[in-house]
Formats: C-alpha cells, structure tokens, sequence
C-alpha cells in the first residue's frame, strides 16, 4: 500500500491546516474524525461539530488529492451529484464509510455547514490518507513435480507438490505470510515469503489424509490482508487429500446369467471414481485393448451403468459392430478412483443367447416363448402337421418301428419364422383364446395335429 501524506502535503498541513475555525460572530466548527495525518484503512468514521445559534444546513465532501472545490475528485459527499447518507443535527456530524474500494494516497474531507445572513462562512477541512491492506492472495493451487495443476479441494496420489498462488502486484508488497496444515496437527505457522510460490526443497512425503495451506499477504506498512481461500485452520485453507489406496469395485451381473439381447452392466465403487470401463470378450479369446473391447463410462461417482445391445454393441467411442455370435462371454470391470489409483474386478461369465427355445426364431418376434415338441392327443393324421424333433413334420415319431403320418406334399410347407416360433399346439391355443367363438371346438385338431388351413388361418391374423 502507498505511503501517505507527500512531503509536500505535509509541509502545507503544518503551516496552515486548522482543525478548530472560531469567528467573532460566534461560530465555532471542528472535524473531529479522521484525526490530521492519520492513515486509515476498511470502515473509517467521519465526523465534525459546529456551534452557532442559528445553525442551518451542511455541505460536505471527500476529496482525493485536494481539498479545492473540484467536484471531479468527490468521493463521498452531498455535493456534485453525491448523496450519501449522513446524520446531521445542525450541531454533530456523521458519516461512516468502507475505503476499501478506494486507491491508497491522500484524501481530503472538507466540511462546509451554512451560515446564516451576517455570519461568517465557516469551511474546515482536514487532509488524512487511506492506505488499505494488501488484497488477499488468490488463485490458490499445487503443482505437482512434472507440471500438472490440481486445485484446493482435489485428490491426488502422495507426491511432492508445490504450494503456489497468483503474484500480488501492489507496489508496497513486503512479503507474504504462509501456514500449512497436516491432518489434526499444524505444519508450518506463519512463515515468511518472499515469493508466491513455496520452494520445497525437502523429502518429506506425506502420508494419506487432508492436508492445507493458507497464505496473507503484508505490505511495507505491516497491514495484513484476510487469509486466503477463509481463514489460517485446516478447514478454512487450499486443502489437498492424499490418496493412493485402490478403490473397491464390484461388478453387479449375476455370474453365468443368461440374455437374449440387452446386458444390464453395473459396477459400483466403495468410493468416488472418475470412470468404469467394461470389457468384455468371447470365452476362450483375450481381452484384446488394441481392438478396444470395452466401453468407457465417464462420469465421477460410486455408480456405473450401461447396456450392452448384444445386436448392436458398441465399443470405444460410438464404434458399433454387428450382433454378437450366441455363446459365453467373460467380462470384467475396471476403473480408477478420483485420486488416480486403479483397480478391476474378478472376470465373471455372461451367455448370449438369442433363442432360448432353440426353435429357430429369435426371441424378440417369437410369440410363443418355451416351445417344446407337441404332444398330441392321438397320433398324428394325414395331412397333419406338428413340432417335434426341432422340425415341422407330419411324420410322426417311430413307434413300433413305423412311421405314422403321411408325407408333406410339395405344395406347402411350414416355416418357424412365419409361425412366430409357435408349435401346432401353442397355435391352437392362441387361436382358442382369441376368438372362441370361431375355434371353441378344436377337438380333433389337438388329436391329430394342425392343417395347413388352420396354420394359415394363423399366419394371417398375426401378420404385421
């Protein structure tokens, strides 16, 4: 902060300035706050009395570098288009201000009240100086041994760091102040500095937990700025937390579960990470990274979701390849704490398997999920169809080395697909429940097996 009152301001203070003004016609006026000289600095109180015994209004104003009548240098006043508060009783005056937003020098505070007809004009003034503390240091953070910039608050891996903060430009700058904090204990209290950055020249690491520093800065007059960041404790400084232990993570996918399309994968942390990868893999090949088998999920947090669309998977970066074959797959997650420490989970197994009735269609379009072979009522007619042996027949299976049933003419034949993965029972039961009126009697068709009238009957009322 600038040093007040110039040589020359204070050879004409002591010639001339006058505190007290008394006239003969009675009128006595005196500034009684700031006092002549005084540095002052945060909230300032101004004052001045007045004697007289028909006292009338005042004229007032603070001044920065004169105590003329240029209302280009008010500050604070009621003059010049200045109305700042004021208590004002025709005897006692106040008014109370911050001068922390002002440059540092010197100031003027005149103070004027009005005279009456025949009195004399009573005008003091009184020259003082502001000289604020140094603004607090800012920008606060550490860098690390090779360069890179964490900020208070971070989490960082134990290493050397050094402590370093924005440069204070002010031309009267001494020094700075600097205490550092270690978990429940003080480190350094009040060290002195000469330059905004802390030479560490030990080998001290720290162990894990929360650490701090808080620093002020001291001008040549000896103010002291407000510690930086809140105040000179632990909670209040530029913390950091060490921490190099691996974090916890577990993969929330039952082991061997099976899934005909999406693959709900959760893993979860035991404390804030900032990413989970799943990789994942057919069962007997590598994890391959150049190939980049796994998705990325980049949040910060203890919970970590994504799908998987086993038709449409997608890999590093909105890469999307074809379905993936049917089959058993290893998977596993892993991923890194906020601090940097990295930790994967155990590989676990997950099937795909797209048709889980192995009838040939795959589960999204199939209608009729577990089908098995039909058990009919009698054995299988002429003409007849039904599903067994992972087939459409109308053979029926072999009992007493013949077969019954006769063979499917070359006219029609029936495909899975276009039966919605049905067998000849599962249709006729679709179509009892759904029109009963039309086929409530299916006796013989549940004995002998499905026409190719009623499968077509079928086919059209499930069409698209």
């Amino acid at each position: 902060m600038k040093k007040v009152i110039m040589s020359i301001v204070v050879a004409v203070f002591a010639l001339f300035a006058v505190a007290t003004t008394a006239f003969a016609s009675g009128e006595v006026g005196e500034i009684t706050s700031p006092d002549a000289g005084e540095a002052v600095s945060g909230m300032v109180t101004f004052s001045a009395t007045y004697t007289d015994d028909d006292p009338s209004g005042v004229d007032w104003a603070v001044r920065s570098g004169t105590c003329g009548m240029d209302d280009a240098y008010t500050v604070f006043g009621n003059v010049g288009g200045h109305s700042d508060a004021y208590d004002w009783d025709g005897a006692d005056f106040i008014f109370s201000a911050d001068v922390s937003g002002l440059e540092d020098g010197d100031y003027c505070f005149i103070f004027n009240p009005r005279e009456g007809s025949g009195d004399d004009a009573v005008r003091e003034t009184q020259w003082f100086a502001v000289d604020n503390a140094p603004a607090k240091p800012t920008g606060l953070k550490r860098r690390s041994q090779d360069g890179v910039v964490y900020a208070c608050g971070d989490t960082a891996k134990i290493q050397l760091f050094i402590p370093d903060w924005d440069d204070n430009t002010e031309s009267d700058l001494s020094h700075y102040e600097y205490s550092s904090f270690n978990p429940g204990s003080q480190g350094l209290d009040e060290e002195v500095m000469f330059t905004s950055e802390f030479v560490y020249t030990g080998l001290w690491l720290p162990g894990e937990g929360t650490y701090g520093y808080a620093v002020r800065a001291v001008d040549e007059a000896g103010n002291k700025s407000e510690w930086s960041i809140d105040s000179e404790t632990l909670e209040g400084s530029c913390q950091i937390t060490y921490d190099s232990t691996r974090p916890e993570i577990t993969l929330n996918l039952p082991d061997g579960g099976t899934y005909d399309g999406d693959v709900p994968f959760e893993a979860t942390c035991n404390e804030d990470c900032s990413y989970i990868n799943f990789w994942w893999t057919k069962k007997g090949e590598a994890f391959d990274p150049i190939d980049r088998q796994y998705h990325y999920v980049r949040t910060v947090g203890m919970l970590f979701n994504w799908t998987l669309d086993s038709l449409a998977p997608e890999y590093w970066k909105n890469d999307v390849r074809g379905p993936m074959d049917d089959g058993e797959y290893n998977v596993y997650a892993a991923g890194k704490d906020v601090a940097g420490n990295w930790a994967r989970t155990p590989v676990q197994t997950f099937i795909i398997d797209r048709d889980l009735d192995d009838d040939g269609v795959l589960n999204a379009p199939d209608m009729c999920e577990n089908t098995v072979d039909d058990v009919l009522l009698g054995e299988l007619g002429t003409n007849r169809w039904a599903w067994y042996g992972l087939l459409w027949n109308t053979h029926s299976p072999a009992q007493n080395g013949k077969l019954k049933g006769k063979t499917k003419g070359p006219d029609f034949t029936v495909d899975m697909n276009d039966v919605h993965g049905c067998s000849c029972i599962q249709i006729l039961d679709w179509l009892q429940a759904n029109d009963p009126e039309e086929y409530g009697d299916m006796l013989g068709l549940y004995k002998y097996g499905c026409t190719k009238g009623i499968i077509e009957d079928f086919m059209e009322l499930t069409a698209e």
